[in-house]
């Protein structure tokens, strides 16, 4: 599980340099493609780390609903959680681009929170 998860920090501080790298206008970010681009990478690396935190292989084959499933087992805050990454990461970012800074900054500190509390689940167990 630990090169998974380092592997999944690798995505997010990805997604992070793409961020930082961006210029911003009037109070927003100006690229779309490069919002995009780091949200489907910081949610890859969630993915990474929820998969291997639930000793699945690296597909992402079961439904957003099937995880919060899971995860409420273990934690239903943390389901709660998971969604509101799928919402930010996924489609705010990864799908529609959304340039607000606030809302890129949010999901990536969340996703920071998720990975560090799979790691310290793992730790645990």
């Amino acid at each position: 599980m630990r090169n998974a998860l380092e592997k999944a920090r690798r995505y997010l501080d990805d997604a992070r340099t793409i961020v930082d790298g961006i210029e911003q206008e009037n109070g927003y970010y100006t690229d779309r493609k490069s919002i995009r681009r780091a949200g489907r990478l910081a949610y890859k690396g969630v993915m990474i780390a929820l998969n291997s935190f639930l000793g699945l292989a690296n597909k992402n084959e079961h439904s957003i609903s099937w995880y919060e499933c899971k995860l409420a087992e273990t934690d239903s805050m943390r389901s709660l959680r998971f969604h509101s990454l799928y919402c930010t990461l996924s489609l705010s970012m990864g799908f529609d681009g959304i340039l607000l800074p606030s809302i890129s900054s949010a999901g990536l500190e969340e996703a920071d929170e998720f990975i560090e509390w799979i790691e310290t689940k793992s730790v645990a167990t």
